[in-house]
């Protein structure tokens, strides 16, 4: 489900184009096209693409981006059990439209490897990421928000303490897990660390030949 009542579809397990099923490790590209107050979706293998982008049915405006379908593997017990809250509390904030522990959240489950960023694009009037969850290929639209350092660490803290399940002001709830003493306040600074750590696979529209 994406956030304020918005709801994009998970990819679709075939081709739009050539009906081929997609496989782990496959690159292929996904279309959403604005239709009143939802998205339409639609998946398309490499040779798919090219064919629709030939066709009269060709929009460059439209939003897309091109993926790699991730090979399951095995993860940790505990850490997953960590992301799987982290996910919850990243629900409860879009649902309740608070944008800055939102964006915080987001940005974590990027370093565990949970969500994947695929576009950039203005929701809603605000400028917004658009989140694909590599688990189920869910799309997460995530209002994108300018923090201080001091801003950003106070939310760590906060959200480190809802993950072991304390009170907000608890003094033991570590910062570090909600994002790493590394999290910075402006934009450059974020995607920098974010791509260090190499947990950003993103191919801007204007890149994807």
């Amino acid at each position: 489900m994406a956030s304020k009542g918005w709801h994009i579809p998970r990819r679709h397990r075939s081709c739009a184009v050539t009906n081929e099923a997609f496989e782990a490790g496959q690159e292929y590209y996904s279309l959403l096209v604005q239709e009143d107050n939802t998205y339409t979706r639609r998946d398309y293998s490499t040779a798919g693409w090219e064919e629709y982008r030939q066709s009269s049915e060709w929009d460059k405006e439209a939003t897309f981006w091109k993926a790699r379908i991730p090979a399951r593997h095995d993860k940790v017990k505990d850490s997953k059990e960590l992301g799987q809250r982290a996910l919850e509390l990243l629900r409860t904030a879009l649902d309740e439209n608070a944008d800055a522990e939102a964006f915080v959240l987001a940005l974590y489950l990027v370093r565990l490897k949970m969500l994947i960023q695929r576009q950039q694009a203005e929701h809603e009037g605000k400028p917004s990421i658009f989140y694909e969850l590599l688990e189920t290929s869910e799309i997460l639209i995530v209002p994108e928000v300018p923090l201080t350092n001091l801003e950003v660490t106070t939310l760590q803290t906060t959200i480190a303490a809802k993950l072991k399940g304390e009170a907000p002001g608890d003094k033991e709830a570590s910062a570090d897990e909600a994002g790493g003493e590394d999290a910075s306040s402006s934009e450059e600074e974020q995607e920098a660390q974010l791509e260090e750590d190499e947990v950003i696979q993103v191919t801007d529209t204007e890149e994807v030949p």
